[in-house]
């Protein structure tokens, strides 16, 4: 950790992304690990003191045993984060930032599309989640220009939807709706996509015919024209879209993108401003 803390801090932008990937993953098997001894202890306090409700109850002795094994392997998990104290989730989150700022490909998606934020700290991230709310769109907007398709997928799903797409995915709560701007990205999309040599290509194809005939049947002529135009100037513009090798259709559908794994952090590819 300490190398990738003096490379992240020189400004080595895949070092500032393992970095947070790291950290953020210590974290996640903390509370993992937390979670599961807890109900582990609560369940072995149930049997101290109604042993005859699950003495002999082989589902409640199996459910018992696999909490044992997921808390054997969250231990062993975390042996990899022995001696890295907790982070703070605003490091974190800053960390993804930095990274995101200079095009670094993975990091780009995750922040731009919200990833960087947990849930569960939520009011102590409120000043970096106003600013994500100023820049969440054109961050998302220069990962589409640079072919990112998860993050095409993402914010063509946002501009359909906005806050209606629901509380989890923060990037469609930050871009107003504009269903003929989605429109346009998923026609561009349906355009882009091989006949073959992409994972799932013929759910992807459905997914996109769905969502484009949707889309039709809800706009009106000139909204619709205006769609067809932007995405032709997308097909000139946008770098030629990077399928990735394999795509989550359930995720595609509603509108998330995959976090960034550890691994990741290592593509060299940059979106241009």
């Amino acid at each position: 950790m300490a190398t990738l803390e003096h490379r992240a801090a020189a400004g080595d932008a895949a070092a500032a992304c393992r970095l947070a990937a790291e950290l953020a993953r210590c974290d996640q098997l903390r509370f993992r690990l937390t979670d599961t001894q807890r109900r582990l202890d609560w369940e072995q306090q149930r049997i101290a003191q109604r042993p005859e409700r699950s003495g002999n109850n082989d589902a409640f002795k199996r459910h018992l045993d696999s909490l044992t094994r997921s808390s054997e392997r969250l231990i062993t998990e975390s042996q990899h984060c022995s001696g890295v104290a907790p982070a703070d989730p605003g490091r974190i989150a800053q960390l993804w930032r930095t990274a995101a700022l200079t095009g670094h490909g993975p990091s780009l998606r995750h922040y731009a599309s919200g990833n960087a934020f947990r849930m569960r700290d939520t009011l102590r991230n409120l000043d970096a989640l106003r600013r994500y709310q100023q820049e969440a769109e054109s961050l998302a907007l220069r990962a589409a220009r640079g072919g990112d398709v998860m993050l095409q997928f993402t914010l063509a799903n946002a501009y359909a939807a906005g806050d209606e797409q629901g509380g989890r995915y923060l990037l469609a709560q930050s871009v107003q709706p504009d269903p003929a701007r989605a429109l346009a990205i998923f026609l561009h999309l349906q355009r882009a996509l091989p006949d073959s040599g992409v994972a799932n290509q013929p759910r992807i194809a459905d997914l996109l015919s769905r969502r484009i005939s949707q889309l039709r049947s809800e706009l009106s002529a000139a909204d619709t024209a205006r769609a067809e135009t932007e995405a032709l100037a997308l097909q000139q513009d946008w770098a030629r879209a990077d399928w990735p090798d394999s795509l989550d259709q359930r995720m595609l559908e509603a509108g998330a993108t995959p976090a960034a794994s550890r691994e990741s952090c290592d593509d060299g590819k940059f979106a241009s401003e």
